[in-house]
């Protein structure tokens, strides 16, 4: 039997009266064989479902993915701190990359979501939004597929996990927020206490960042920590995200707020992102975003590469990586753990240290000779019993 995450039932009716009015249609995975290959129909809704007879729904959503509207390839700005020279301070280098899935991924994602496999497809369900009220392949806008249990790591392996989310919405076009809606809604409504996500392309993401943040999503480095948490979101491109249910703030009328009026949910159990403060510098279109951008991308890389690899698996480790992501997010510059500089530094501290002990008079004791005496110094002899 499928696994059933998403459900019609589960919408307020003032939600779904806004999104069926503003001119769109959901799409649930019982109702997938309506995207099936072919014009015909008939007996599908008693068919066995496998990826084969979504041929056509696959590509479209792979396109959904990596195209916009037009057909063009989507496009990516990252953001990198440039290698630090003697006396210069650190620039910034801006390079474009192609936006998207591999081909490969979302075939294995899909065919996971279509097989009739007991162990496998029991983990994945799917919701589509269709512009328009006519259900074709063609008017596809976005989708979103949740797995349980994708990240295994301890405490989470019930958690929903949001795995794939991709819109090809037009400027203005609330497709986005519709499927976080969806998400979150369900979240409350089923009592899951938490729900994860990986935001792909980290901070340069920055659209993909402010929606998460509006629904009451904040980052979380310690669940990529590399040794602790290696089967949980591994991918070194992605930003970890979660929000906690619990929280006072998510109240029904909160995230129907969110999806119809486009305001953010003041969650509390974590400070909102900065870089999606409107009217400061370094929120969406200040001068000051790019630099901004680039340094949490370049801390994010030395907490997990420098702060996050240890032997010990202790809980002690995960704090130390969240707590240095919460001093990112304010703008702060994390060092390297281990690096050139800090050992010199644990080298003075050692000889401070050991400057102390012999003026203690713990170097020495009363039975040392001449030969070592020199190691003590002149106004701090030996201690005689």
């Amino acid at each position: 039997m499928a696994y059933q995450f998403f459900n019609e039932a589960s919408i307020p009716p003032r939600a779904s009266e806004w999104i069926n009015t503003s001119g769109f249609k959901l799409i649930f995975n019982n109702d997938l064989h309506l995207l099936a290959d072919g014009m015909s129909t008939r007996n599908s809704a008693t068919r066995r479902s496998h990826a084969g007879q979504y041929t056509e729904l696959e590509a479209k959503l792979l396109n959904c993915c990596n195209n916009d509207t037009v057909g063009d390839q989507k496009e990516m700005k990252v953001y990198t701190k440039q290698t630090q020279t003697r006396g210069r301070p650190l620039g910034l280098n801006i390079s474009k990359f192609t936006a998207g899935i591999g081909e490969e991924y979302l075939e294995e994602v899909f065919n996971n979501l279509t097989t009739d496999t007991t162990g496998v497809r029991h983990n994945y369900d799917i919701v589509i939004v269709i512009r328009g009220h006519e259900v074709i392949i063609d008017n596809i806008a976005g989708f979103m597929i949740v797995e349980l249990g994708e990240c295994k790591s301890s405490g989470n392996e019930n958690v929903p996990v949001l795995n794939l989310i991709c819109t090809q919405s037009n400027a203005g076009e609330p497709i986005g927020r519709i499927l976080l809606f969806m998400y979150v809604i369900t979240l409350k409504q089923k009592g899951h206490p938490k729900g994860l996500l990986e935001l792909a392309d980290k901070y340069n993401n920055v659209g993909g960042l402010c929606l998460y943040n509006k629904f009451g999503f904040r980052e979380d480095l310690s669940l990529k920590s590399s040794v602790i948490n290696k089967e949980c979101f591994p991918d070194a491109s992605t930003l970890p995200m979660y929000i906690d249910m619990a929280d006072q703030k998510l109240t029904e009328d909160n995230i129907i707020n969110a999806l119809i009026n486009n305001i953010n949910i003041p969650v509390t159990f974590e400070t909102p992102e900065p870089l999606c403060e409107k009217n400061q510098p370094y929120g969406p279109g200040g001068a000051n975003q790019p630099q901004v951008i680039a340094l949490r991308n370049r801390n994010q890389e030395i907490i997990l590469t420098s702060h996050g690899t240890n032997n010990e698996q202790d809980m002690n480790r995960l704090n130390i990586i969240k707590q240095l992501g919460k001093r990112s997010k304010t703008g702060a510059q994390i060092m390297m753990s281990g690096g050139r500089k800090n050992k010199r530094t644990q080298r003075k501290r050692t000889k401070r240290l050991t400057k102390s002990k012999i003026k203690r008079g713990k170097k020495c004791s009363h039975k040392c000779s001449h030969k070592c005496s020199h190691k003590c110094s002149h106004k701090y002899k030996p201690n005689k019993r």
